[in-house]
């Protein structure tokens, strides 16, 4: 199987070992990402303002691979606390109408990239 990794020119560097997307059999995989500023400093303290970046960075990944938002299928979410559930849920409705993509959510102890609280994976389909 080939992997063809996606170059996001506007991005920051990944903080570790990683692509910020790959493409393969047909689907593009975006790597975890976080609500961070260009300084890799968490964008807001709260689920609403770091979701809603998060979402942002991710629509760019997407479109630096020429993918359109309504191509994601799945999307795994990490927050690290179950009460910001709806306020995560209304963001992320504001980025995918119905039909929604599937959806996973993780409540976790802490995420790596300090004072973060949701960090988003997604795969969508290429065109």
């Amino acid at each position: 199987m080939a992997k063809d990794p996606v170059v996001v020119p506007t991005a920051r560097k990944p903080i570790g070992p990683f692509s910020y997307a790959a493409r393969a059999n047909g689907m593009l995989y975006v790597s975890g990402c976080v609500g961070v500023d260009d300084t890799w400093k968490v964008v807001g303290l709260d689920v609403a303002s770091q979701t809603r970046r998060t979402l942002e960075i991710i629509k760019g990944v997407l479109d630096a691979a020429k993918v359109p938002l309504r191509n994601v299928v799945k999307m795994t979410a990490y927050l690290t606390s179950a009460a910001d559930y709806q306020a995560f849920n209304d963001v992320r409705r504001q980025f995918f109408p119905e039909p929604y993509p599937a959806s996973t959510v993780v409540v976790v102890k802490e995420l790596v990239v300090k004072d973060a609280v949701v960090e988003i994976e997604v795969v969508a389909e290429l065109e």
